[in-house]
Protein backbone atom coordinates (compact mmCIF):
# COMPACT_ATOMS: atom_id res chain seq x y z
CA UNK A 1 0.00 0.00 0.00
CA UNK A 2 1.78 3.11 -0.89
CA UNK A 3 0.94 7.14 -0.09
CA UNK A 4 -2.34 8.31 -1.45
CA UNK A 5 -0.78 11.70 -1.44
CA UNK A 6 1.85 13.31 -3.76
CA UNK A 7 3.48 16.43 -2.44
CA UNK A 8 4.83 17.50 -5.69
CA UNK A 9 4.44 21.55 -5.36
CA UNK A 10 4.46 21.50 -9.41
CA UNK A 11 2.98 24.58 -10.82
CA UNK A 12 -0.39 23.91 -12.57
CA UNK A 13 -2.80 26.23 -14.72
CA UNK A 14 -6.47 26.51 -14.48
CA UNK A 15 -8.23 25.19 -17.92
CA UNK A 16 -11.48 27.65 -17.19
CA UNK A 17 -13.63 29.24 -14.20
CA UNK A 18 -14.66 26.91 -11.42
CA UNK A 19 -16.58 28.49 -8.60
CA UNK A 20 -18.01 26.27 -5.79
CA UNK A 21 -21.98 26.23 -5.33
CA UNK A 22 -23.41 28.04 -2.37
CA UNK A 23 -22.06 26.37 0.67
CA UNK A 24 -19.52 24.61 -0.56
CA UNK A 25 -16.50 27.18 0.08
CA UNK A 26 -18.17 28.24 3.67
CA UNK A 27 -16.94 25.36 5.21
CA UNK A 28 -13.77 25.81 6.71
CA UNK A 29 -13.60 22.06 7.07
CA UNK A 30 -14.31 21.28 3.49
CA UNK A 31 -12.92 24.24 1.10
CA UNK A 32 -13.48 24.04 -2.72
CA UNK A 33 -11.49 26.03 -4.24
CA UNK A 34 -12.89 29.58 -6.53
CA UNK A 35 -10.91 30.04 -9.82
CA UNK A 36 -10.54 31.85 -12.48
CA UNK A 37 -9.06 30.94 -15.89
CA UNK A 38 -5.54 31.38 -16.48
CA UNK A 39 -4.54 31.21 -12.66
CA UNK A 40 -1.75 29.40 -11.42
CA UNK A 41 -2.24 27.02 -9.15
CA UNK A 42 0.52 24.89 -6.54
CA UNK A 43 -0.23 21.62 -6.30
CA UNK A 44 -0.04 20.58 -2.18
CA UNK A 45 -1.39 17.02 -2.36
CA UNK A 46 -3.45 14.71 -5.31
CA UNK A 47 -5.92 11.72 -3.85
CA UNK A 48 -6.11 9.31 -7.07
CA UNK A 49 -9.87 7.81 -7.21
CA UNK A 50 -8.71 4.04 -6.51
CA UNK A 51 -6.59 5.07 -3.04
CA UNK A 52 -6.90 2.15 -0.47
CA UNK A 53 -6.39 4.92 2.36
CA UNK A 54 -4.03 4.13 5.24
CA UNK A 55 -2.03 0.95 5.64
CA UNK A 56 -3.37 -1.40 8.64
CA UNK A 57 -0.28 -2.61 8.82
CA UNK A 58 1.28 1.15 10.10
CA UNK A 59 3.68 1.77 6.95
CA UNK A 60 1.33 5.04 5.43
CA UNK A 61 -0.92 7.00 8.78
CA UNK A 62 -2.65 9.38 7.07
CA UNK A 63 -2.41 13.16 7.59
CA UNK A 64 -4.93 15.34 10.06
CA UNK A 65 -7.30 16.49 6.49
CA UNK A 66 -7.31 12.78 5.09
CA UNK A 67 -10.95 12.41 5.58
CA UNK A 68 -11.58 15.77 4.15
CA UNK A 69 -9.15 14.45 0.62
CA UNK A 70 -11.26 11.71 0.80
CA UNK A 71 -15.28 13.35 0.96
CA UNK A 72 -13.86 15.66 -1.75
CA UNK A 73 -12.94 13.09 -3.69
CA UNK A 74 -16.27 11.04 -3.17
CA UNK A 75 -18.49 14.64 -4.50
CA UNK A 76 -16.21 15.35 -7.49
CA UNK A 77 -15.87 11.64 -8.64
CA UNK A 78 -13.00 12.81 -10.03
CA UNK A 79 -9.21 12.60 -8.98
CA UNK A 80 -9.01 15.85 -6.79
CA UNK A 81 -5.92 18.22 -5.64
CA UNK A 82 -5.46 20.09 -2.94
CA UNK A 83 -3.68 23.44 -4.38
CA UNK A 84 -2.70 26.96 -3.55
CA UNK A 85 -4.19 30.09 -5.37
CA UNK A 86 -0.53 32.02 -6.43
CA UNK A 87 -3.23 34.78 -7.24
CA UNK A 88 -5.41 34.47 -4.47
CA UNK A 89 -3.16 32.71 -1.60
CA UNK A 90 -6.04 30.96 -0.93
CA UNK A 91 -6.00 26.83 -0.48
CA UNK A 92 -8.75 24.73 -1.62
CA UNK A 93 -9.59 21.43 -2.93
CA UNK A 94 -10.45 21.64 -6.79
CA UNK A 95 -10.99 18.57 -9.04
CA UNK A 96 -8.50 17.73 -11.64
CA UNK A 97 -10.60 18.12 -14.95
CA UNK A 98 -10.25 21.89 -14.41
CA UNK A 99 -6.41 21.93 -14.62
CA UNK A 100 -3.61 21.39 -16.06
CA UNK A 101 0.13 21.13 -15.73
CA UNK A 102 2.55 24.17 -16.81
CA UNK A 103 4.10 23.79 -19.79
CA UNK A 104 1.92 21.39 -21.49
CA UNK A 105 -0.45 20.96 -24.28
CA UNK A 106 -3.22 20.83 -22.30
CA UNK A 107 -3.27 24.60 -20.83
CA UNK A 108 -3.07 25.47 -24.29
CA UNK A 109 -6.48 27.19 -25.59
CA UNK A 110 -5.75 25.57 -29.01
CA UNK A 111 -5.81 21.93 -27.88
CA UNK A 112 -9.20 20.08 -27.68
CA UNK A 113 -7.56 17.00 -26.73
CA UNK A 114 -9.74 13.64 -27.46
CA UNK A 115 -12.03 15.14 -29.93
CA UNK A 116 -13.55 13.63 -32.97
CA UNK A 117 -12.41 15.37 -36.32
CA UNK A 118 -16.26 15.97 -36.99
CA UNK A 119 -16.59 17.50 -33.63
CA UNK A 120 -13.58 19.87 -34.54
CA UNK A 121 -15.29 20.71 -37.94
CA UNK A 122 -18.87 21.36 -36.44
CA UNK A 123 -16.97 24.21 -33.60
CA UNK A 124 -15.04 25.39 -36.65
CA UNK A 125 -18.21 26.79 -38.24
CA UNK A 126 -19.36 28.92 -35.56
CA UNK A 127 -19.51 32.12 -36.84
CA UNK A 128 -16.96 33.36 -34.48
CA UNK A 129 -14.31 31.31 -35.88
CA UNK A 130 -13.02 33.18 -38.69
CA UNK A 131 -10.83 32.66 -42.00
CA UNK A 132 -7.68 30.75 -40.19
CA UNK A 133 -9.13 29.81 -37.27
CA UNK A 134 -7.94 26.04 -35.95
CA UNK A 135 -7.40 23.72 -32.99
CA UNK A 136 -5.33 20.61 -32.52
CA UNK A 137 -6.56 17.37 -31.27
CA UNK A 138 -5.43 13.86 -30.42
CA UNK A 139 -5.21 11.41 -33.52
CA UNK A 140 -6.76 8.06 -33.87
CA UNK A 141 -3.31 7.51 -35.58
CA UNK A 142 -0.95 6.44 -32.52
CA UNK A 143 1.64 9.03 -31.79
CA UNK A 144 -0.24 12.31 -33.58
CA UNK A 145 -2.09 14.97 -33.43
CA UNK A 146 -4.72 16.55 -35.80
CA UNK A 147 -4.97 20.25 -36.47
CA UNK A 148 -8.02 21.35 -38.10
CA UNK A 149 -8.21 24.57 -40.13
CA UNK A 150 -11.26 27.38 -41.10
CA UNK A 151 -10.12 28.30 -44.60
CA UNK A 152 -11.92 30.68 -47.06
CA UNK A 153 -11.89 28.69 -50.21
CA UNK A 154 -13.91 28.57 -53.91
CA UNK A 155 -16.37 31.31 -52.14
CA UNK A 156 -17.22 29.27 -48.88
CA UNK A 157 -15.51 28.56 -45.90
CA UNK A 158 -14.10 24.92 -45.44
CA UNK A 159 -12.05 22.76 -42.93
CA UNK A 160 -8.47 21.13 -43.66
CA UNK A 161 -7.14 18.48 -41.70
CA UNK A 162 -3.82 17.41 -41.57
CA UNK A 163 -1.91 15.21 -39.42
CA UNK A 164 0.95 16.28 -36.94
CA UNK A 165 3.54 13.85 -36.69
CA UNK A 166 6.70 13.43 -34.66
CA UNK A 167 10.61 12.23 -36.70
CA UNK A 168 12.44 9.94 -34.70
CA UNK A 169 15.06 13.18 -33.20
CA UNK A 170 11.24 14.20 -31.99
CA UNK A 171 10.69 16.88 -34.40
CA UNK A 172 7.08 17.59 -35.43
CA UNK A 173 6.15 18.38 -38.78
CA UNK A 174 2.50 18.46 -40.77
CA UNK A 175 1.50 15.72 -43.00
CA UNK A 176 -1.33 15.22 -45.09
CA UNK A 177 -2.15 11.84 -44.56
Amino acid sequence: MGSGFSVDKETYIAKENFTPLVGESDDPNNKVLKIRKGDKLILKRAIPPNDPGPSDDGKWKAPPDYERHREALEDFGDKVYYMMNTRTKQKGFIPRSYVAKDGTLECQDWYFGNTKRTQAMHFLSYPFNTDGSFLVRDSEKPDCYALTIKVFQNSKFTCKNYLIKQDHGKTFYISER
